[in-house]
């Protein structure tokens, strides 16, 4: 019984320290666009459609993503909603896709 109550601890510990990494970390794909949205560990994400490809870095920011492009000024965001990732690129005139996680 001692080694599952350690064990449980330890997981605690680790979903705390965020070792586990952040549920965005992985491959999504596009909806509507076909786009394919992948966001590492490293903050670094890629987003390649047939048309465009964009790169940059992201940040947490409460419950949203940041994305920002190249010259560290933000592009898009990207909110979970349910199990859905939802992003949005561009300003004025932006595109918005629901991304579903690859298995």
């Amino acid at each position: 019984m001692l080694s599952i109550s350690a064990l449980l601890l330890v997981l605690l510990a680790c979903v705390a320290a965020g070792c586990m990494g952040d549920k965005i970390v992985g491959t999504w794909d596009g909806e509507k666009t076909g786009a394919a949205a992948t966001f590492a560990d490293d903050k670094t994400f890629t987003i390649s459609a047939p048309l465009v490809s964009l790169s940059g870095t992201w940040a947490k920011e409460g419950g949203e993503y940041i994305l920002y492009g190249s010259n560290n000024t933000k592009i898009g965001s990207a909110v979970f909603v349910g199990d859905t990732l939802r992003i949005t690129i561009g300003g004025t005139i932006s595109v918005t896709d629901d991304f579903v996680k690859r298995k």
